[in-house]
């Protein structure tokens, strides 16, 4: 897996149905992937449509980065990966 401080951020929408979501978040949990952050805005195009901010731990030139993402693009209506990046650590 990626290295400590590694990130990919991906913005995303799902179809408006009970488990969408959890669909769209398996793959990095059956993966080992760990999630920063998300979080879910209105979309201004759908009614009760919205989408989401992703931060995961991985980065997009790991294998399994990749397949998360690839998979996710598979349940979702749309994906943006907008990048991978590597954060600071201070101690």
């Amino acid at each position: 897996m990626g290295r400590s401080g590694d990130r990919t951020m991906a913005i995303f929408s799902v179809p408006n149905r009970p488990g969408s979501l959890f669909n769209a978040l398996r793959p990095f949990a059956e993966l080992g992937i760990n999630l920063s952050m998300i979080y879910s805005r209105p979309n201004r195009g759908s009614p009760w449509g919205y989408d989401f901010l992703l931060e995961t731990e991985c980065q997009l030139s790991d294998e399994t980065c990749l397949r998360a993402f690839n998979e996710l693009r598979g349940v979702a209506t749309y994906v943006k990966v907008l990048g991978s990046y590597s954060i600071a650590r201070l101690y």
